[in-house]
């Protein structure tokens, strides 16, 4: 029980942070923020990171693709990559979009 409220409480606050990078990069136009707040939820080494994280789980749940890649992490993946390159293509005042239309996922 000790384990899942540390997890949940860990992926929980790491979420948000990730969220607020999100914005706070789309507000700004900041391609750099934009790749920290992707670099959280990737993380590096650690097993608790959200890539991770539902890596390990997608064959627990069955939600892993045909190349075995969780479902949620391919298409969070396509959708950070899409709001990168709004960023970077598109001028100060699209920027905000960006942010929605990547939580929304459409």
């Amino acid at each position: 029980r000790s384990e899942a409220v540390r997890v949940g409480n860990l992926v929980l606050n790491v979420w948000m942070r990730i969220i607020r990078g999100l914005h706070h990069a789309a507000s700004l136009c900041d391609a750099r923020a934009w790749d920290e707040a992707v670099a959280l939820y990737v993380g590096g080494s650690s097993q608790y990171m959200l890539y991770a994280l539902a890596q390990n789980y997608c064959s627990d749940f069955g939600t892993c693709n045909d190349d075995s890649i969780a479902i949620a992490n391919h298409d969070i993946m396509e959708q950070f990559e899409l709001g990168q390159s709004i960023i970077q293509e598109t001028p100060f005042y699209g920027c905000n979009a960006t942010y929605t239309t990547t939580l929304d996922g459409k």
